[in-house]
């Protein structure tokens, strides 16, 4: 923000306006506040109200009412709510995220630094102190090592847990209720020690790399090269897509119309293996159906909050196609 002749205030912005946000908004979706109060006190009386409204409310709820919900509350169409976010996104006071749920995945940022004079540590304390009592017992247990390394742990067979999962951990060992935990969550997302992690599904028919064109069964380099990566292709398996995985290098694609053809091959006999695979398995249940339903899905380019939203479907729900197909359907994060 600048001044001219200490009297009209002017806000500028340095990010290109093609960046923020990066991904469409969705209803699922809210925006994290950076700083709330200060972002209160930059407000000029002649602000828009609906946007005074819509901050309001975001101090006061957090990032636990999605979109949908914050639209109904404020009594503003979703698409208001949108533009809304968008713009504060846009000016740096918010990043739009999923709203916390307990079946939320969240793991220490790899970006993350903590030198003993990282101002994080004081901020921290100035947190604990505010939700904390400074004579409560607890406040001898619970520092950032600590909460980060519950929030590192994993389940029993070595996945990473769920959010849930977390603030029952930290009620057992520390003490600490469901509410002060989510307060520190939502300051570790604020300051990106923690980013989330999205479960994807990708559909691998039985007999499927024998049955890829043979440019890319040969190996074609260029081909796989000239393939987008999708995520989750880090492990060098062939992907659901019929394109190779990041093999640590970063070459240059060069898309010549040979490339494209092989890509539009085995993009075309991918389809046809994977309608004759649900052909051979066709059955009356809704189970089956749903499945049929929602393989377009299944490509590792849609995540679970994504699927539910598009398809309308609970957690549950996708949950059990999963389960009964496992065989073919192979979840994983990224």
């Amino acid at each position: 923000e600048i001044s001219f002749q200490g009297s009209v205030r002017v806000s500028l912005s340095l990010q290109h306006p093609g960046m923020h946000p990066v991904n469409p908004i969705r209803p699922y979706q809210t925006l994290l506040l950076k700083d709330g109060q200060s972002l209160r006190k930059e407000f000029l009386p002649d602000s828009s109200p609906q946007l005074l409204q819509f901050v309001e409310y975001l101090i006061r709820k957090g990032p636990l009412e999605s979109f949908q919900d914050i639209s109904v509350a404020i009594g503003e169409p979703i698409v208001e709510v949108f533009r809304m976010a968008a713009h504060l996104s846009y000016w740096g006071k918010g990043k739009i995220i999923d709203t916390l749920s307990k079946h939320n995945i969240y793991k220490i940022s790899p970006k993350a630094t903590f030198e003993a004079s990282n101002p994080l540590y004081k901020k921290f304390d100035t947190l604990l102190s505010r939700i904390m009592d400074r004579k409560d017992e607890r406040r001898k247990q619970v520092s950032l090592p600590r909460i980060l390394a519950i929030f590192s742990m994993t389940s029993h067979t070595g996945q990473p847990m769920i959010l849930g999962d977390h603030i029952e951990t930290a009620k057992r060992v520390l003490n600490i209720e469901s509410f002060e935990m989510i307060e520190l969550l939502v300051f570790l997302l604020q300051h990106e020690i923690l980013i989330q992690l999205h479960q994807y599904v990708y559909l691998i028919v039985p007999n499927f790399v024998s049955r890829l064109p043979k440019v890319l069964r040969a190996g074609d380099v260029h081909a796989v090269q000239g393939s987008k990566q999708r995520p989750g292709d880090e492990e060098g398996i062939l992907t659901a897509r019929g394109q190779s995985v990041n093999t640590g290098q970063n070459p240059t694609p060069q898309n010549t119309g040979v490339e494209e053809e092989g890509d539009a091959q085995a993009s075309q006999q991918i389809e046809r293996n994977e309608l004759a695979y649900l052909k051979r398995i066709a059955t009356d249940s809704n189970v089956y159906h749903l499945f049929k339903q929602l393989r377009p899905f299944f490509h590792g380019n849609h995540h679970f909050e994504e699927i539910m939203w598009r398809s309308n479907i609970s957690r549950e729900t996708l949950n059990m196609v999963i389960q009964t197909y496992n065989d073919v359907l192979i979840p994983f994060l990224c």
